[in-house]
This record gives structure tokens, sequence and C-alpha cells, in this order.
């Protein structure tokens, strides 16, 4: 199965939806899906900002649970094996001026499949960036997207409608094991009138129709929208997702939150000194936190000591129970994160290879046990090793990170309590940043 008949269901795409999954979801703490639409039975397209390379694809592709088609970067099509891999997980290439002008020509045939798979009806994915890049702030969106919309409204003589589906994709982090992920769906809308626009004007309507999907975009992400100031907000937003987990804020009003804060944050004045004082306190704080190897949501005052003991006590079956899992296989999850790390210069793409390499290893762990049941062990031990093993890995994935977290924060409130110096001070201007961060929030 190619490009030519792309739009059918293949078996590594339905491996990769069913088996993919699990290990999707233990990569992250939380995996957030906000206002998930409804099946859409007219031709539409997926649009999404672009952050963290093939993990984006995977995140709609789990998000809706359903097949989708994707359009991606040319350049990582050009090894045939890994290209016929792309094909079959539903991945076309789309090719930029960038890849040279006389590639340019093989977009025809990308948008006369694009089309038939619209017309099929199957969603089309797209990340309307055109690239990768790992920011929080939405670039400018490239017009492919419009185009293949329009292609699609003409090759249809423009009966019944065509949607376009915003989408923003977020991450607490790109590469950090156990944080969280959010899909936030936008809601659909009608193109028409934007065709009519490019009916009288190709350049005006694919304009007018791209600058419409960037404000949707905008609206369902965290868009920083100051060079001088990324970095103080990035901080600012990350600090305070860990203050209002700390209050259980629910997932979504803490997305809300940090939109709000980068919004506000983002149209201060270059040489605001309110904004300069606060990014030193931040520098500060992020040099004490380095040198005590902790991080924000690590710290913990001497009021949490015997709440931290209790959850310690409470957890410590889970974390006996995942050990046998974590001894087998924990090795195996460090040597390919060190490997990738050095193999692998793009930080965004790091995840993703990560990601394919444990399901491919799986698979062909899955067939070692299964070779062994046939020859050693009953198929109903063998069930119920594999069960065992599974369970207990999920357990050891989730929870280690959780203990490890507990442990510091238990170790910091009782080097609070005893009057340690430099603790108290990491406390002290933890806190007043906290203070700074809900005052501009108001």
């Amino acid at each position: 199965m190619g490009k030519h008949n792309i739009e059918k269901y293949s078996i590594p795409f339905r491996l990769l939806l069913h088996w993919g999954k699990p290990f999707h979801d233990c990569l992250y703490s939380r995996v957030h899906v906000f206002n998930k639409p409804k099946k859409i039975k007219h031709p539409h397209i997926y649009a999404s900002n672009h952050q963290n390379a093939l993990m984006d694809a995977i995140a709609l592709i789990f998000a809706v649970n359903r097949m989708q088609v994707f359009l991606a970067r040319s350049d990582i099509f050009k090894k045939p094996f890994i290209a016929a891999m792309l094909y079959q997980i539903k991945i076309l290439p789309i090719f930029r001026i960038r890849d040279g002008f006389e590639n340019l020509k093989n977009n025809d045939e990308v948008f006369e499949n694009s089309v038939r798979v619209l017309n099929y009806p199957r969603t089309l994915s797209m990340f309307a960036e055109g690239s990768h890049a790992g920011y929080k702030h939405l670039r400018p969106l490239q017009k492919g997207f419009a185009r293949i919309a329009f292609q699609a409204i003409e090759d249809r003589d423009n009966s019944g409608p065509f949607y376009i589906v915003p989408i923003g994709l977020e991450y607490e982090h790109y590469e950090k094991f156990g944080t969280e992920q959010i899909v936030n769906f936008g809601e659909p809308f009608e193109i028409s009138e934007y065709y009519e626009t490019y009916k009288e004007s190709p350049a005006q309507g694919l304009t007018d129709l791209r600058d419409r999907l960037s404000e949707e975009i905008k609206k369902l992400i965290i868009h920083i929208d100051s060079k001088k100031w990324y970095y103080l907000i990035l901080r600012l937003t990350d600090w305070n997702r860990t203050m209002l987990r700390g209050k259980n804020e629910k997932a979504l009003n803490i997305f809300k939150s940090n939109q709000k804060l980068a919004s506000k944050l983002s149209g201060l004045e270059d040489d605001d000194k309110g904004a300069t004082e606060l990014e030193q306190k931040c520098q500060t704080l992020d040099k004490l936190l380095v040198r005590s190897k902790l991080n924000v949501n690590e710290i913990a005052t001497k009021n949490n000591i015997l709440k931290n003991i209790l959850i310690l006590a409470i957890c410590l079956p889970l974390l006996v129970i995942s050990l046998p899992a974590l001894a087998l296989f924990g090795w195996i999850f460090f040597l390919v994160r060190d490997i990738v790390n050095k193999k692998i210069k793009d930080p965004q793409f790091r995840t993703s290879v990560r990601f394919a390499i444990y399901i491919i290893l799986s698979i062909l762990f899955a067939f070692i046990i299964s070779l062994l049941a046939l020859f050693l062990i009953s198929w109903k031990a063998y069930l119920i090793s594999l069960v065992a093993i599974v369970v207990t890995s999920v357990i050891g994935l989730k929870i280690v990170p959780f203990y490890k977290k507990i442990i510091l924060r238990l170790k910091t409130g009782i080097l609070h309590l005893f009057g340690h110096k430099r603790t108290k001070e990491i406390i002290n201007l933890r806190d007043e940043i906290f203070e700074q961060i809900i005052h501009i929030n108001r």
C-alpha cells in the first residue's frame, strides 16, 4: 500500500492505532483532549500548529481515534524504507521551496492524492506552519492547506459544505517523560465565503483563509507574542501551571490561565522595569534550583512533611509491584533515551524516534515471548505473565517519577524545618514570584 491508495486502511496503521496508544499515554502523565468534535460527515481538513515533529501527528490520531491522512515535509521521505513506512501510517510528502524548485511540480500529484482522500471521504490533517519548531508561538502559516481545500471544492463543483477544523497542540515539555500534552479542538468553520473571494482573486482568497485559520489557532494555544520577554513568559507560565496544580485546578482552567498570562505579558514594552526586575528574580531562582538539583514542583514547606510521608507509604506497594518490570526493561528505556539523544540533533525529533523504537521493541518482545510459550510454558501461564508484565510496566512508568518527586518534596520540607538557608531562600523567592503571577493575572 502506497500513496496512490493511502486512504485505505493498512495493517501498520491499525497496529499503530491499537498497539501504540498505551505507549503514547505512558510517555505523558496526562493527555487532555478539549472540545473533541463529533464526526463530521462532510469533507474537512484538520489544521494544526506544529511544535513536536511526528508526535503531533500521533497526538491527533489518538485524540480522535480514527483514521486520518497527514501531509508532512518531503525531506523525511528521502530513504525508501522510511518513505514506505510513512505511507503505511498514512503520511504523504509535500514539497516546499527549500526542497528545490525542481521538486515543486511533485505537489501536483500530492494535491491530487489529497483531493481523492477528502472525497473518499477521509480526514486530511495538515500542520499549517509547514515545519515544526519548539516554540510556544504560532509562526506564519503556509497556504498549502488553502490551495488543497479550494481545489477539493472545485473538484466537487462546490457541491455541499467544506470545513476547516482548527486545532491547537500544547506540550508541557517536548522531551521530558511524564509531562502533560493538550490537544485543543476549535470550532469547525465553513469556507464557502472564502471560495467566492478565491474565484475573483485567488491570491486574496488564499490570504483571507490563511489569516482566518491563524486567528483561530491562536485561540487554542499559548501564543507568546514577544521576542524580548519570550523566555520570561515561558518560565512564568510553567510556574503558574505548577502553582495551580498545587491548588487542584482543572487542566482546562490552568490552560486558560496560562493563555491569559502569556497574552498580558506579551504586551509589555521591551524596556519595562517591572518585567526586568521579575526576570532577574526568575534567573536567581533558576540558579538556586539548578544548584539544588530541584524543580519548582519538587519544593515543599515544613507544613507538608506528614502529608508527603503518608503519600510515600501509600504508594510504596505500587513501587514494589513494579520493580520486576523495571529491572527487566528499565535499562532499555534509559539506553534508548541516551542513544537517541546523542544521535538525533533536532530535540523535537527525539521523542518521535524513541516512541517508534519502543513500539518496535515491544512487538519483538511480544513475538519472542509468544515463541517461548509454544515450547516452554502453557498458554494460560503465558497470558498471565504477559498481562502481569504489561500492568507492572505501566505502573512503574507512572509511579517512579511521582515517587521521586514526593521524596524530593519530603527532603525540602525537612531541610526547611531545620532552617536550611538555601532551601528557605528558594521557598521565599518562589512564593514571591507566585504572588506576582497572581497579581499579573487578575
